[in-house]
């Protein structure tokens, strides 16, 4: 998973100074963790939030943020390369949980917005806008 992620962010056109925490993140949090070893897609939504939950003690809430996000975008993109089936990290029509750094910190397994509709077979969730809840876009 560590090279998929190093390839990953090369290919983005951040700034300079995103090129370095993204590099930052991926080199102490992905290749450092036991899922950087890892196959793309063997890694399971438990995984995810067993490690964000470890990382949460760790390290602030805003790189925790920016490390789920790197890896949501990163999963994303390996979808739409069909790479992997189904992300462990961003929700799909039929998930019935997500990874947050919330749930992360209060150290539940699962949280879910009640916008969330888990069994709406065309949905689309997107990435939490700036004041943090999920929205739900119709993908017809």
């Amino acid at each position: 998973m560590v090279e998929y992620a190093r390839q990953w962010a090369a290919a983005r056109p951040y700034r300079p100074t995103t090129v370095r925490t993204v590099s930052s993140l991926i080199e102490n949090h992905i290749a450092r963790m036991s899922i950087g070893n890892r196959k793309l897609i063997a890694l399971r939504p438990s995984e995810v939030q067993a490690r964000a939950t470890e990382r949460s003690k760790l390290m602030s809430l805003l790189r925790l943020r920016n490390l789920l996000g790197i890896l949501k975008q990163m999963y994303r993109d390996a979808l739409l390369d069909r790479l992997v089936g189904i992300s462990p990290v961003v929700p799909t029509a039929n998930a019935s949980c997500r990874v947050s750094v919330r749930s992360a910190v209060e150290g539940s397994d699962c949280t879910q917005d009640s916008e969330v509709t888990p069994n709406d077979p065309v949905a689309e969730y997107h990435s939490p806008s700036p004041g943090g809840s999920h929205r739900q876009v119709p993908t017809n």
